[in-house]
């Protein structure tokens, strides 16, 4: 049996070069209370954030965002992510940061942001940069992207749209690399790719929720007959009445992808899930709903069930059975491997049935937060990567498959002995035949510790490891 194991071991260093901003200079923003996407404007969280699975109405769209339905009918249940960011000292919220590195491979990795504050909002500018060495002939690569984010919030006495958060992102970049295992490993690819999104939500009104987002991903590659953008358009929204709640997510996907194959293609995507909840004392919540979605004309419909509970102020249960179709563009592969033979694949769909997620999370005070839980679907067309006739690219295959999943992640916040936060998500994905899904790692863990040093250096450990990842479908 061959396995394919994955070690990476990091040791870093990052000071700031700019001033510090203290917030009780500027009361009128609320800094530590927000994330805008695509940067990290609060110094204390250097690792990954909380995993998607952590609770299943507060998934990673959130910082995004892209809300599902229950993150209006159930934020003040449970809020771990907004929970995170309020937990940061705003005296350690920097205006300006520059970190650079350098190690056997990576000469250099830059990152530069520099914000400036004004009443109720923020601006924001980043650039960064990698140039990484060849570690075999031909696999050098080096990167470049520049972004602008602006927040603004309105205030909670306004007379129109009271509270509400607006969000802009935009940025753009190239990477530039060879496909080093080709039979012409000269072949070069310089992937330009950019996003730009708009964000408006209003979590805070008690009679009536909402949050739509507006964003446009963008691919092309530039030597080549490639281009993809992908259009997004979410639109959710929740009323209240008493014990009440009444809401739709809804989520509409348009791709315009040109290819050496596909001349010119339009592809379009809809789900809408309308819901009812009911909440007892804002402890104890409960939904029931319709997920509904279209593509190519196939028309498909799931229930969807959600169940929390508050036990109390230090400890929830959540549990969520939410069956859906998940539509994927030609840029997601792209994306999750740069070796991705692009030019003839359009798009994947696939069903995720009887999916389900029960999870648990314990925080105590502003110290520390322990969530972990479990996830289960199958589908019958689940994709994943295989290596193609072409030496060194890969496509897109699809099988039967069933994924279990169990999960817990730790988040010990900033203190006299510095900060931890610690992922381990141990995972089977199996095929009808009891085969393993190639690139689906039985154990995939992700732990960081730092500590920031009075004079303004900061030390990260890091240790991210994959373990029993298989490379072809045969397990071999």
């Amino acid at each position: 049996m061959k396995n394919f194991l994955t070690f990476i071991f990091i040791f870093t260093f990052s000071s700031s070069v700019f001033g510090q901003d203290d917030k009780g200079k500027n009361p009128n923003v609320e800094l530590p209370d927000f994330v805008i996407t695509g940067s990290d404007v609060v110094a204390l969280q250097k690792g990954k954030k909380i995993d998607p699975g952590t609770i299943p109405i507060l998934d990673e769209q959130f910082l995004k965002p892209n809300y599902s339905p229950e993150d209006l009918a159930l934020r003040e249940l449970s809020d771990p992510v907004r929970n995170q960011f309020s937990l940061t000292d705003s005296l350690n919220y920097f205006t300006g940061k520059l970190e650079a590195g350098a190690g056997i491979y990576t000469l250099p990795i830059v990152n530069f942001s520099l914000s400036s504050p004004f009443e109720n909002g923020l601006f924001q500018i980043t650039a960064s940069g990698k140039n990484r060495r060849a570690f075999i002939d031909n696999s050098e690569q080096y990167y470049i992207n520049g972004g602008v984010n602006v927040f603004y919030q309105l205030e909670n006495e306004s007379m129109l749209l009271n509270g509400t958060k607006f969000q802009f992102h935009g940025d753009y970049g190239r990477t530039s690399y060879q496909l080093y295992a080709a039979n012409d490993p000269f072949i070069k690819r310089n992937l330009n790719k950019g996003n730009v999104s708009l964000n408006i939500e209003n979590l805070l009104e008690e009679k009536f929720n909402y949050a739509i987002n507006f964003s446009d991903d963008i691919h092309s590659l530039q030597d080549n007959i490639y281009s993809e953008n992908l259009l997004n358009i979410g639109a959710n929204f929740r009323a209240n009445i008493s014990e009440f709640s009444f809401g739709v997510r809804s989520l509409y996907k348009v791709q315009f992808l040109k290819n050496d194959i596909v001349n010119e293609s339009t592809k379009d995507f809809i789900s809408v899930l309308p819901f009812v909840g009911y909440s007892y004392q804002n402890n104890l919540k409960a939904s029931i709903g319709l997920n509904y979605s279209n593509f190519n004309d196939q028309a498909k419909t799931y229930p969807y069930l959600f169940f929390g509970s508050k036990v109390n102020d230090w400890f929830s249960i959540l549990a969520e059975y939410s069956p859906q179709t998940v539509f994927l563009g030609n840029g997601y592969f792209l994306d999750m491997n740069p070796y991705f033979f692009i030019q003839n694949f359009v798009n994947v769909t696939y069903e995720k049935n009887n999916a389900f997620h029960v999870s648990a999370k314990y925080d105590y005070d502003k110290f520390y937060e322990i969530n972990g839980g479990l996830k289960y679907f199958s589908s019958p067309s689940l994709p994943y990567f295989y290596s193609s006739a072409l030496k060194g690219r890969f496509k897109v295959a699809v099988s039967s498959a069933k994924s279990y999943t169990g999960y817990v992640n730790l988040l010990f916040h900033l203190g006299p002995y510095g900060y931890f936060y610690g992922s381990i998500e141990l995972n089977q994905t199996k095929m009808s035949d009891g085969k393993i899904l190639p690139y689906h790692p039985a154990l995939s863990s992700y732990l960081s510790y730092g500590y920031n040093f009075n004079f303004g250096l900061n030390s990260e450990l890091t240790l991210d490891y994959l373990s029993k990842q298989y490379m072809d479908i045969s397990n071999d």
